[in-house]
């Protein structure tokens, strides 16, 4: 599996990159951030053994909600890595959290997705997360959605959760 890491200190760096070698990762670094999809940020200071454990369980989590890196539903495509969605020749980009509620809910296509599922899965915190975070999230990826033609793709069920 192949690692980006983006650490401005050179010392921590090469460290991390050797730490993480040892346990089988291939690892390329930076100091910079390049556009990369999807991150995952740890901040300092941080535990070897502990961001290990954190690596792990994001590998694991990724490869139980997908057995391919592009979902497809009702003539969508979405791309994973790339962060796109593509339908009928138009294709658009996606914020880290239209990423997170689309994923969540093409992986579980045809079925309701609760509104708390949907917070912890996005937000995977203790603090307390507003609603209204979400209504903001799940508006912003309708608009997406109907940018490239799919006003309705995105359903609502009142008082149970969304599906697609």
């Amino acid at each position: 599996m192949k690692l980006f890491i983006i650490e401005d200190e050179v010392p921590i760096r090469q460290e991390l990159t050797q730490f993480l070698e040892k346990y089988g990762f291939q690892c390329e670094s930076s100091d910079e951030f390049h556009g990369i999809a999807q991150l995952a940020f740890v901040s300092k200071p941080y535990n070897a053994q502990v961001l290990l454990v954190g690596i792990q369980k994001l590998l694991s989590r990724a490869s139980e909600a997908q057995d391919s890196v592009v979902l497809t539903h009702k003539g969508l495509t979405f791309n994973l890595l790339k962060a796109e969605i593509s339908y009928n020749g138009q294709n658009k980009k996606l914020t880290k959290n239209e990423i997170g509620i689309l994923r969540l809910l093409m992986v579980n296509k045809g079925n309701i997705i609760p509104r708390d599922a949907i917070i912890d899965d996005l937000w995977q915190s203790e603090e307390f997360i507003d609603e209204n975070t979400l209504n903001v999230n799940i508006v912003r990826l309708r608009k997406t959605l109907a940018e490239i033609g799919l006003p309705d793709y995105l359903e609502t069920k009142r008082g149970l959760g969304y599906l697609v």
